[in-house]
């Protein structure tokens, strides 16, 4: 199915047999502009200091937009376009204290906030903050994702890739 949208050409949405969710310019074949990674071991956060995400694994990266040990903050775009770009932070709180404030912010060449959301983690289950959005991006541009909290003098990010892993996304959806 093609999707129209003012401005954007030829957006392709389409299931797969594995049920995974397949989305490119022109065909599913096509699609090169894409990078998902996301940290196989623990980050902390430290209490009021703003920590950039590092990233080792990479689950897919087509068009060499990443690397896992120079700039490994880093989704660097080769390709200008529109781009959807998604973050996800995934937590378990310790014991105390039980209410924990976060923020996660994308972040387009060191400076412009293209994305942040602000998230009350209340009690022991922790849970995940999420941002997404859309933006134009040209080629040279690099998005980063940032995290933010207060209340706990330091916290890790969870590694269960299963369930709340932090990962970091950039695909190419037009011209």
């Amino acid at each position: 199915m093609t999707l129209k949208l003012p401005g954007i050409k030829n957006l392709l949405f389409k299931n797969s047999a594995d049920s995974n969710l397949g989305i490119g310019s022109k065909s599913p074949e096509e699609i090169t502009h894409l990078c998902k990674i996301y940290k196989a071991a623990a980050q902390t956060i430290n209490h009021n200091t703003t920590t950039w995400l590092q990233f080792d694994t990479e689950e897919f990266d087509y068009n060499n937009m990443h690397h896992k040990t120079i700039n490994n903050t880093r989704i660097i775009i080769k390709t200008p376009g529109i781009y959807q770009i998604n973050g996800r932070f995934g937590i378990h709180l310790p014991a105390s204290p039980a209410t924990m404030f976060m923020t996660l912010t994308i972040v387009k060449n060191g400076a412009v906030t293209l994305d942040d959301q602000l998230l009350q983690f209340t009690g022991l289950n922790g849970g995940k903050i999420f941002c997404s959005t859309f933006a134009v991006l040209e080629e040279g541009d690099y998005l980063e994702l940032n995290a933010f909290q207060w209340n706990v003098d330091s916290l890790n990010g969870e590694t269960d890739e299963e369930i709340w892993h932090t990962r970091f996304e950039a695909l190419r959806i037009s011209n």
